[in-house]
């Protein structure tokens, strides 16, 4: 797994997904899914690009602590 923090290596597999988002289907490809927990210290918000960019607009409220797609 990579991101702006750094690459790390887990044990798992790829799956294939499509999720039901506000009634627009959000399909995603080779999703990481782990065999075993990972430390909640080295992983926060991985929601990626392929989720995000299915939208056409994102907005992140840090004062009530949401994320909103349209």
């Amino acid at each position: 797994m990579g991101g702006a923090g750094g690459k790390a290596e887990y044990d798992g597999f790829k799956v294939n997904h499509t999720f039901h988002i506000l009634g627009k289907e959000i399909p995603l490809k080779d999703i990481s899914l782990l065999k075993s927990k990972i430390n909640k210290e080295n992983v926060y918000g991985n929601m990626g690009q392929d989720v995000i960019r299915q939208f056409n607009t994102m907005t992140l409220n840090f004062d009530q602590m949401f994320i909103k797609f349209d």
